[in-house]
């Protein structure tokens, strides 16, 4: 019950946490229909969590990263992997040989398409950045270190081996390397190399090299002249043990006037050294670590070299800072616990950006051992683990999310082994077998840090070898190679008689080496020659006991000659087994568990059940080395606990913890998280206390007090109000609250009910307007607060026979509670009722749509409010079966949303509006339920007094429709408690009969479809239309006035017709067409049943239409037509209108002619002018205006 009780805790709180923040959704959703939300995982290289080997990180003058890597889900394959986003994410490219891993790795300084890598004895180089590569040579010797340049036209390689340093001009006609060593370097193990970056000029090179059983030398070649010439060499260190392997140049590195360099050293004087090159007295001076050696294998510099910004890693999983030419190193934080090489870099902008990389890695890499890629965004104070992550999780313990940033937390539980008595094996059918007991050779490293090389060559017989258990993850072998860290141990195994070779031990640890001879089987302790007591050196060994004729059971070490037969091994009866066998040349791993019932058989190592196995060829007959060892049991458990960010499409990890206690239970984001950065997590331990960020995940510390802070509370339950105030409830109806981020604690008992007990708290809500908050316990009680937690008020009854209370309020409601509990059941409860009582929500009993009969909230493990269409709501309850229940009023009944083919079991659910989160094991899905929200399509375009037609637009992906209709103007709130008029409408319109006139009416429809994937049918929702029914019409057109048919009506009529009841106006229209287009003035819009024409009067005689009907409240009345004609009009003088502008009176000019003229004539010419004048005048009176 505890358990259940946590995880309504965990669901029920996060849930109404995340939708106080901004919209939150993982990703987008399908309508209807269930989509998987990404999470950490193989893709992008993230979290592959099967990469067998990584190194030689490096960086292109573009920022591309480049590494390689041994990958498992490339069939083991050597891969060249690459970077363009930072390390967030690496693309794959096939090396030359995928069958062997690569010695270096090289960027060109002067194209970014330009990259170099070595395999073994042979250079490669690409000219398309990784994609395809070319064979440039093969040198004497493995290579081991890469310098190349542009000069003079072309680029000039060198190349450090074992037997010194190669070079090869790629401008020549035939390039190759030279047949010897360049200069002076014959002789030499060359342990680093690096061109100057003025090398076109001034032909610099600097190499460190190590002669057998003497310390590593510094080395100079200024103008190609030759080293130990122009600058004298310098040696870094005076123990034999220590090698460099990473040499960096300041930005005023200058091969004459300033050869000074930092150099990175693994070994018994590990560190930082300081080299200045000089003609006669070279300088050399360890920087300081902490007061500590560091076997630094991995160096960056930037900057000049008096405040070089330096940043090395180590062979221990350890990087340290320095910004200040290195007189002080800070240690990184927040790196994998990887305790293995880490590689480093920085961008090249790290004094404004901040940004440094890390890949942890090396060889012998496993399953979950944390190894991975690493990013830093503060100057490599802290780390995330973003890519190429050895890791994996089985359980999201919770989740919380904004609209641009979704957070996780994930957890991992690994049983550890110990060891029981060995099994056997019983050879059945046509079958021999031959009991081997082995000769054995243990090569153990006894150093306390270094790590050594030991490698063994067999001259006669054969030899097994494998890394012994105990050893680091680092530790591995390489064809016949062992690399063994400190404390590691493996063992060859003589696989034929008279096995004998010889074993060469190397490296920073092999002065404390120890070989032991192995007791074989039959209890005999076999003769060895060891190599000598002074290592490093080559020593030579026997193992002449391999086999023995014991047949029939036996427990060790076993060769079967398989013929059309089987064998079956058995675990032992007192533990389980692990039994490897070699088929067709690959190991196939067998555990037998004598708990479980059955046999599996796997390529991987991974536990597989037990019992028994019987091995089968697909051959006639093969022979396979068969090794019982000893059996295994359960042993201590490993946990990962880890908290993931993701911004766009990039997750990294921000958190990690590898004990059960620090398990991250309960998830936070602060309500102004946008603003504020803060993120909060509590752990499973009791009274641990609570884990704050404030700067979005770089860093976590914890608060001062644990809540309760006195008087400890355990967190059952948590709320965030803001970056400093939190709530948290417990047992025994505590509720503490800090206002101070945890530095103080109030305490808070909830009081019990009279007769009863409030109980422990096992979920709180906060309601979605932020000012109340509301607790259920495990008695089936709520308590409310309307001051965030100062106050309470309990439920007057308890939920009858509730044992731990999930709880959600209403969206949009201070007042009404949603809640179930541990056996299931939907309930609400209002406290602003008159009188509040627990009222329950049951399955619609009916088998139509997305639901089943019976489908209840069984077995509940969330439970969310969210949003609908406008401010409506709905509630949701998860099922563990992954089936989530639907609710869309307090008044109906609960629909169901079926689980996708992808899950069947879900553990929490978080809503956000419309759209749903299901978590389900380590994967998580996401839900766009439009049956709450409306969307556009629905209409109803023809109705009458009884009948109305509906139609909508057609939906993808369903096969029939559901239409209801009710009579009010708020729809049917859901479909499962809906009158339907139809359920199987296949088409896109539906016609509803026997309604009632003058009536409102509310439509909604929904899309079926039908089931596809042996789950239930899906309901849609369309989308809702109101409407109302057409009132009865008049139907006594004598009533009219004008009559039909009446003629000599005047030009401007009165309409008057009969009275309809409940009629609020009336509409009136005039045209001289049948049709009423055009009309002629304007519709009349009238309160009584009768009106006067206005405006401009009618034609005379002619025949005028005229309609009138009624509205109501609710509808229009069809139209009543009817015609006439205007009386003949009476004959009417034009009026005459006499403008009233001034008269114009014309001027008159009389010329008198020289001659003298008549009287007569003189009084005739006045008399016309006269008359002209008056003519004039009258015309201008008379004007008719236009």
């Amino acid at each position: 019950m505890k358990k259940l009780n946590k995880i309504f805790s965990v669901v029920l709180t996060v849930a109404i946490a995340a939708s106080m923040l901004i919209a939150a959704v993982p990703v987008s959703a399908a309508d209807n229909a269930w989509s998987a939300v990404s999470v950490p995982a193989h893709t992008g290289e993230v979290m592959p969590n099967d990469y067998l080997q990584t190194g030689f990180m490096t960086m292109g003058i573009d920022g591309t990263l480049y590494a390689y890597a041994q990958v498992n889900h490339s069939s083991n394959q050597y891969k060249l992997i690459k970077s363009t986003n930072g390390g967030r994410s690496w693309t794959m490219a096939n090396l030359p040989d995928q069958t062997q891993a690569a010695t270096a790795v090289f960027c060109s300084p002067n194209e970014a398409n330009v990259v170099y890598v070595a395999q073994g004895a042979t250079l490669y180089k690409s000219t398309d950045s990784g994609a395809t590569f070319a064979n440039r040579g093969t040198a004497a010797g493995t290579i081991t270190a890469i310098g190349a340049a542009l000069a003079g036209g072309s680029y000039k390689v060198f190349i450090g081996t074992g037997n010194g340093v190669f070079y090869q001009n790629e401008g020549e006609l035939f390039p190759v390397f030279d047949a010897t060593a360049f200069l002076n370097t014959a002789g030499f193990n060359v342990q680093a190399l690096k061109l100057s970056p003025n090398f076109a000029t001034d032909l610099g090179i600097i190499v460190i090299k190590k002669a057998a059983g003497a310390a590593p030398i510094a080395s100079f070649s200024v103008n190609g002249f030759g080293f130990n010439t122009t600058l004298k060499d310098v040696q870094i260190v005076a123990a034999t043990d220590n090698t460099v392997v990473s040499i960096d140049f300041p930005s005023d590195f200058n091969m004459s006037t300033a050869p000074f360099f930092y150099a990175g050293l693994n070994g018994t004087n590990g560190g930082v050294y300081r080299v200045m090159g000089n003609a006669s007295t070279p300088s050399i001076l360890q920087l300081p670590f902490f007061g500590t050696a560091q076997p630094v294998v991995s160096i960056d510099v930037l900057g000049t070299f008096s405040g070089a910004t330096i940043f090395a890693g180590t062979s221990n999983g350890k990087a340290f800072l320095s910004t200040d030419g290195g007189a002080n190193f800070t240690a990184a934080k927040k790196l994998t616990p990887f305790a293995g090489m880490t590689m480093v870099a920085l961008k090249s902008d790290f004094a404004t950006s901040g940004v440094a990389y890390a890949l942890q890695g090396g060889m012998g890499l496993a399953q979950n051992d944390q190894s991975g890629f690493s990013l830093s965004v503060d100057q490599a104070k802290n780390f995330s683990a973003v890519s190429l992550l050895n890791d994996s999780f089985s359980a999201i313990n919770d989740m919380a999310a904004t609209s641009t940033v979704t957070w996780l937390a994930t957890s991992r539980a690994t049983a550890g082994v110990g060891s029981s008595p060995a099994g056997s094996f019983t050879a059945t059918g046509n079958t021999t077998s031959t009991a081997i007991a082995a000769d054995k050779l243990t090569i153990t490293n006894g150093h306390a840090t270094d790590g050594l090389t030991a490698t063994f060559n067999v001259a006669t017989g054969s030899v097994s070898a494998a890394i012994n258990a105990g050893s680091s993850a680092g530790a591995a072998i390489v064809g016949n190679v062992i690399f063994l860290g400190a404390g590691d141990s493996a063992t060859l195994t003589a696989t034929a008689a008279g096995t004998s070779g010889s074993i060469d031990i190397q490296g920073l640890g092999a002065g404390s080496v120890v070989l032991a001879v192995v007791e074989d089987l039959l209890g005999t302790a076999n003769a060895i020659v060891v190599p000598p007591a002074v290592l490093p050196g080559v020593g030579s060994f026997s193992l002449p006991d391999a086999a023995s004729a014991t047949p029939g059971v036996v427990a060790g070490s076993i060769a079967i000659t398989l013929t059309a037969g089987a064998v079956t091994v058995t675990g032992a009866a007192t533990g389980n087994g692990t039994y490897t066998f070699g088929v067709d040349a690959f190991p196939v791993n067998v555990t037998m568990d004598t708990a479980n019932p059955t046999a599996t058989i796997t390529q991987t190592g991974a536990v597989a059940a037990a019992g028994t196995f019987a091995l089968t060829t697909a051959t006639a007959s093969t022979t396979s080395p068969i090794s019982l060892a000893a059996a295994v049991t359960a042993g201590t458990t490993v946990y990962a606990n880890s908290l993931w960010r993701k911004t766009g499409d990039n997750w990294e990890r921000v958190y990690f913890s590898g004990t059960d206690a620090a398990a991250i239970n309960m998830l936070r984001l602060s309500p102004n998280y946008a603003t504020d950065q803060t993120v909060v997590f509590t752990t499973k331990g009791t009274n641990n206390k609570i884990m704050v960020s404030n700067n979005n995940g770089t860093l976590f510390t914890a608060q001062l007090v644990a809540p309760g802070g006195a008087t400890p509370v355990v967190a059952n339950t948590l709320i965030v109000l803001d970056k400093n105030v939190y709530v948290v409830g417990g047992n025994s109806g505590v509720v503490t609250k800090t206002l101070d981020n945890g530095f103080t604690w109030t305490n808070v008992t909830i009081a019990a009910p009279t007769g009863g007990t409030t109980g422990n708290i096992t979920s709180m809500a906060r309601s979605s307007d932020g000012t109340a908050l509301v607790v259920g316990t495990d008695q089936g009680r709520l308590s409310k607060s309307t001051d965030l937690g100062a106050t309470w008020t309990t439920s007057t009854a308890a939920l009858t026979g509730a044992t731990s209370l999930m709880v959600a309020f209403r969206t949009g409601s201070n007042d009404v509670v949603w809640a179930t509990e541990a056996t299931g059941g939907l309930f609400s409860y209002d406290f602003a009722a008159t009188t509040p009582a627990w009222s329950s929500r049951q399955d619609d009993g009916v088998a139509l749509f997305d639901s089943a009969a019976g489908n209840l909230l069984t077995a509940p493990v969330g439970l969310a409010s969210g949003t609908a269409a406008g401010t409506a709501w709905v509630t949701y309850g998860l099922n563990a079966n992954g089936s989530v229940v639907r609710l869309l009023s307090s008044a109906s009944k609960a629909g169901l949303i079926a689980p996708s083919s992808d899950f069947s079991s879900a553990s929490a659910l978080f809503a956000n509006g419309n759209t749903l989160t299901v978590v389900s094991g380590a994967k998580m899905f996401t839900y766009t339920d439009t049956l709450a929200v409306a969307v556009a399509g629905v209409t109803v375009g023809a109705f009458t007094t009884s009948q109305a037609t509906v139609s909508w637009t057609a939906l993808t992906g369903v096969d029939r429709f559901a239409v209801a209709i009710v009579q009010s103007s708020t729809a049917a709130r859901d479909l499962y408690s809906a009158t339907l008029a139809t359920s199987s409408q296949s088409g896109t319109s539906y016609t509803i009969t026997g309604l009632a006139a003058n009536t409102t009416y509310t439509v909604r429809v929904w899309g079926v479809r039908t089931s596809d994937d042996a789950h239930l049918a899906t309901a849609t929702f369309a989308g809702t239309f109101t409407f109302s029914t057409q009132p009865n019409v008049p139907t006594t057109p004598s009533n009219l006035a004008p009559a039909a048919g009446a003629s000599n009506v005047p030009t401007m009529p009165t309409f008057q017709w009969a009275a309809v009841t409940g009629a609020t106006s009336y509409e009136l229209e005039v045209s001289t067409a049948s049709s009423f287009s055009p009309l002629t003035g304007t519709k009349i819009t009238t309160s009584i049943p009768a009106a006067a024409w206005t405006g401009t009067a009618l034609a005379n005689n002619t025949t005028y239409y005229w309609r009138v009907r009624a509205i109501t409240g609710t509808g229009t009345s069809d139209w009543v037509i009817s015609v006439f004609t205007t009386a003949a009009a009476t004959p009417t003088s034009p009026p005459v209108t006499i403008p009233t502008s001034p008269v114009v009176t014309p001027t008159v000019t009389v010329v008198i002619p020289d001659t003298e003229t008549p009287t007569y004539i003189w009084a005739i010419i006045g008399v016309g002018a006269l008359l002209t004048v008056l003519v004039i005048v009258l015309i201008v009176r008379t004007r008719r205006v236009v």
